[in-house]
């Protein structure tokens, strides 16, 4: 009880008791606070439940606290407070109770360890746990709350796979069995949803750990269509490979102060390092499946581009990087010509292949593109316009560029004069 009696105080000090106290309806934390407090993990993020509309109360919250209110449901009368309090972010949800009574409001919830609620309001803060949950947790049991929890919301199977995956707990035997006959109902929810979850998992763990969990209830199956049983030991040793060699490629990526080329997000929440495991796991389970167009729509078009652009990256990249000429130009340019995503996809095929990462060459291209687009550079030598005077039109033009540029990765070409004379040759082979 003394830790819920520290979250308490805790969320009365971070919302500098704006809360009401007494002589006022209830109100209720609930769900994901209490599960973290007992875990002894701080949350940002606070669940608040009332008897009947809590919306005014909401609002009142919000205004106290300088914050920004709007609904997530307006229907339903759900609502969010952002706010910040000494330069940190907090996030406050407000919903109705969904049955009569806060007991039955906690009985339809996904797993006992969500199923506590919290009388912040009293003297003496009261701990409602109908479901066992605090138990659940203490022996590392996930437990869901009703047998047709998965039914009423696929999306909890991937719950309870990033439950057990971030906080080291084991499916309760009657859930494991029901989440695996659940399983094929995950692909029918809707895409935004699963990659949140996705999401989550990947900022925290490595695709060898996912693999793991998701097989273990059946989810690898779902997700990929997969036409034969998935043997998890097969998947296990390229994914844990994979990552090994990730972190010692990001150590490399770290000593050269480079690594915030792949801490940009994508889309909302998901990093450049974190597609990277993803896309490593796709590519080892299409072993049992070629890859469906399913799970990468998931994401958004730019980060299933970003997909699509990883899983063709090989050893071919590599071996044209040999060919590059020993100059800082001529590898920002090659790396230019891998497209949108080079970095990541010349990275990729580094961590891909069999060479040793430390000191590898790759790391100089990433560093010499980064300089020059940092610079503005590397200027083009001809200006288009030059070749339109020479009666060159349409798409000739874009290749006679693209030609150039391969010219200078090679270092065939080094300055506008040279450009020019090359330029002229080229033309007269094909006339």
């Amino acid at each position: 009880m003394d830790t819920l009696v520290r979250l308490r105080d805790r969320f009365l000090r971070l919302t500098r008791g704006s809360f009401p106290t007494s002589g006022a309806p209830p109100w209720y934390l609930v769900g994901g606070a209490l599960r973290d407090a007992l875990l002894g993990i701080e949350s940002a993020d606070f669940d608040l439940i009332t008897p009947g509309d809590p919306t005014a109360l909401a609002g009142e919250i919000s205004a106290r606290l300088g914050g920004n209110f709007f609904f997530l449901d307006e229907p339903r009368r759900q609502s969010r407070v952002l706010f910040r309090h000494r330069g940190s972010r907090y996030q406050l949800d407000f919903a109705p109770f969904r049955a009569p009574s806060l007991e039955r409001d906690l009985r339809l919830r996904d797993f006992t360890l969500n199923a506590m609620a919290l009388d912040a309001a009293s003297p003496t803060p009261v701990h409602i746990d109908p479901c066992g949950g605090a138990a659940d947790l203490r022996s590392g049991i996930l437990r869901q709350c009703a047998p047709g929890a998965f039914a009423e919301d696929p999306l909890r199977l991937l719950r309870a796979a990033r439950f057990c995956l971030l906080h080291g707990l084991r499916l309760e035997e009657r859930t494991l069995e029901q989440a695996r006959r659940d399983a094929l109902r995950l692909p029918a929810v809707a895409s935004e949803r699963i990659r949140a979850e996705f999401i989550l998992m990947l900022r925290n763990r490595g695709p060898a750990a996912i693999a793991s969990a998701l097989h273990g209830l059946h989810l690898l199956q779902a997700l990929w269509d997969c036409r034969s049983p998935v043997d998890v030991t097969e998947l296990a040793a390229p994914l844990a490979s994979f990552e090994s060699r990730f972190e010692e490629a990001w150590a490399e990526l770290q000593a050269a102060g480079m690594e915030s080329e792949f801490q940009q997000e994508l889309e909302f929440g998901l990093r450049r390092r974190d597609a990277l495991g993803l896309a490593a796991l796709c590519m080892v389970i299409s072993r049992w499946s070629p890859l469906p167009a399913r799970l990468p729509a998931v994401f958004s078009n730019r980060t299933t581009g970003f997909f699509e652009a990883l899983l063709q990256s090989g050893p071919a990249i590599l071996d044209s990087l040999r060919q590059v000429a020993d100059m800082a130009e001529s590898r920002a340019l090659f790396v230019r010509t891998l497209g949108p995503f080079g970095s990541a996809r010349l990275l990729f095929a580094l961590i891909r292949s069999a060479d040793p990462i430390a000191g590898h060459p790759a790391f100089r291209a990433l560093e010499d593109e980064l300089h020059f687009r940092a610079s503005g550079g590397p200027e083009p030598l001809l200006d288009p316009r030059a070749l339109m005077g020479m009666g060159v039109s349409g798409r000739r033009i874009g290749e006679l560029l693209e030609e150039l540029d391969l010219a200078r990765i090679r270092g065939e070409v080094h300055n506008g004069q040279e450009a020019q004379s090359w330029l002229l040759s080229r033309l007269r082979e094909s006339r």
